[in-house]
């Protein structure tokens, strides 16, 4: 009976621990979708260095062309980690870029690959 109660103890702390250390080798989570976001886009590929396939690719973002399978379909699985990535950040409830939006506060600069992603 004290053999079976040693043994029962020895397991349910070698449980807890297993569970501790599994908590230990992953962030925390968080409820914040932009830090999600911003994970995601630093794991987007570069867009593809020919010129016929960036028309392209613009023109069926805009809604100007059909989806090419042939042409396309190997940029979406090159991202597929960051699409999904991002698909799961739509799910968490805030969305907290940090800006803030206080009248005398001055914005800062933007990056160059900013201004040429807004700028077209």
């Amino acid at each position: 009976m004290r053999l079976q109660r040693i043994c029962a103890f020895l397991v349910a702390v070698l449980l807890l621990a297993a569970g501790a250390i599994g908590q230990t080798k992953y962030p925390a989570e968080t409820r914040n979708a932009a830090l999600r976001y911003s994970f995601a886009f630093a794991e987007v590929q570069e867009s593809p260095a020919d010129k016929a396939t960036q028309e392209l690719l613009g023109n069926v973002a805009e809604g100007g062309a059909a989806w090419n399978e042939e042409k396309l379909g190997a940029i979406l699985d090159e991202n597929e980690a960051a699409i999904l990535a991002m698909q799961r950040a739509t799910k968490l409830p805030d969305c907290d870029w940090g800006w803030t939006t206080v009248r005398d506060h001055k914005p800062r600069s933007l990056t160059r690959r900013e201004r040429e992603y807004w700028d077209g």
